[in-house]
């Protein structure tokens, strides 16, 4: 998983939206970097729990980041 970009927290947090960590599992080998043929396969879409921003501000940014990593990362171990 690579480093998170703040834009999309930020949003969130100033709407007061909920964030939705969606882990999507087994596309890796499907289309390869190098080319543009697909390869068969199956891919595993875990949707997590609504991560709620509702009450939370600015300073909270690190931590909500740090609790969608978590639950990505659980979403993938799954």
């Amino acid at each position: 998983m690579g480093e998170f970009k703040t834009g999309g927290f930020r949003l969130a947090l100033q709407a007061g939206v909920p964030i939705l960590p969606v882990s999507i599992r087994g596309t890796d080998h499907m289309l390869a970097r190098d080319t543009w043929r697909y390869n068969p396969g199956v891919a595993r879409v875990h949707i997590g729990a609504p991560l709620p921003t509702a009450g939370r501000g600015p300073d909270d940014l690190a931590q909500l980041m740090a609790e969608t990593r978590v639950a990505l990362q659980r979403g993938l171990d799954a």
